[in-house]
């Protein structure tokens, strides 16, 4: 049957689903959500192209680690097959740019070369075990030993599936690194997925070319330059708003009026937290509120402390919406902001009665 190598396996025992696989000695465990019947033939159906593109990425994995360790001493720790790019996890503190350039051609020039895969099977205890790259054989293995020979590169005890010549990785590509645990994370790309992230960045690279208006060699010129006018717009907008706030505190404050209530669509927290500074008649109860029907939005209810202590959770329900507060401020986050007249209208009338 099918060895453990769960990562890569999705397959059906006689149209009947196995969703993982375990070791149990000498024995692959199979575990499936049907029973299946005792003594029948086993007919197995593999997704290969999921399985292809797994034995590509660890293929490329072993070159990778052994490519790395011959060529600066730097070991392999862990390695992790993810869904569209995978990594290994590296003894080393860094890795400059060229050492991974460096490593990155060697690593090709062995895919060109046609490098065979082989597999070996060695007796447990045997001695040319002793040379054989390994993280180490579990107490209870049974069977033959399992080694992944990459001809004149590497040898390494492994149960897992493989290709049968680096040729079929078409190339690896390096990425970048990232610290972790006391080493590095070296992300890579293998085989067709390297074809695939090509082909989506060339599409990427056109619909930035129509939006941008520009060749792909000015795409970050021009990225910057919008990056830079929308921080000064934004700038120019927070401004506009304080004033806009400012305005509203003074109408009130030369007001006669008790209750203050502003809602404002592209307000923010900032924008109702001035106008609630600058309003001088610390007996009037204010209500704020900013954000849109669609997404929601946020509002600050402050007054008299017995008042608002009243009526706050109140607000909060609603506007179908959470909040808190104490000493005469209570603020939340609001979903039915569709709500906000009858809100408004609420707060107006409990001012009226509490009077």
């Amino acid at each position: 049957m099918c060895w453990p190598n769960t990562s890569s396996l999705i397959f059906y025992i006689n149209e009947v689903a196995v969703h993982d696989v375990r070791r149990d000695g000498a024995k692959a465990v199979h575990f499936t959500h049907q029973p299946l019947e005792i003594g029948a033939d086993a007919r197995i159906n593999l997704d290969w192209k999921r399985r292809f593109d797994h034995m590509q990425q660890h293929t490329g994995q072993h070159l990778i680690t052994a490519v790395i360790e011959n060529r600066y001493g730097y070991k392999t720790l862990s390695w992790n097959l993810g869904k569209a790019r995978s990594s290994i996890e590296l003894s080393c503190k860094s890795m400059t740019q060229e050492e991974i350039d460096s490593a990155e051609v060697e690593i090709n020039n062995a895919i060109r070369a046609s490098t065979p895969v082989t597999v070996h099977l060695y007796r447990k205890g045997d001695q040319g075990l002793e040379k054989i790259r390994s993280r180490g054989i579990p107490d209870d293995f049974a069977g033959p030993v399992r080694v992944v020979e990459i001809e004149g590169i590497d040898a390494n005890t492994c149960c897992g599936t493989h290709l049968i010549n680096l040729s079929h990785l078409q190339m690896i590509k390096l990425l970048h690194t990232e610290p972790v645990r006391g080493g590095i994370r070296l992300h890579f790309l293998a085989g067709d997925r390297v074809i695939n992230t090509l082909h989506s960045m060339v599409n990427t690279e056109r619909k930035l070319t129509q939006i941008l208006s520009c060749g792909p060699e000015d795409h970050v010129d021009q990225v910057q330059k919008l990056q830079k006018a929308a921080k000064t717009s934004q700038k120019a907008a927070r401004n506009y708003l304080r004033e806009i706030a400012t305005l509203e505190a003074e109408k009130f404050n030369n007001s006669t009026d008790s209750v203050l209530c502003v809602h404002r669509e592209d307000g923010d927290m900032d924008f109702m937290n001035v106008i609630n500074s600058k309003i001088t008649n610390k007996n009037a109860v204010i209500f704020l509120s900013v954000g849109s029907n669609s997404s929601g939005g946020q509002f600050l209810l402050t007054g008299p402390p017995s008042h608002i202590d009243k009526i706050g959770s109140r607000v909060a329900e609603m506007l179908d919406g959470k909040g808190g507060g104490k000493k005469g401020r209570y603020q939340g986050k609001a979903k039915l902001l569709h709500k906000i007249a009858d809100v408004q209208e609420f707060v107006k009338k409990s001012v009226v009665s509490e009077s």
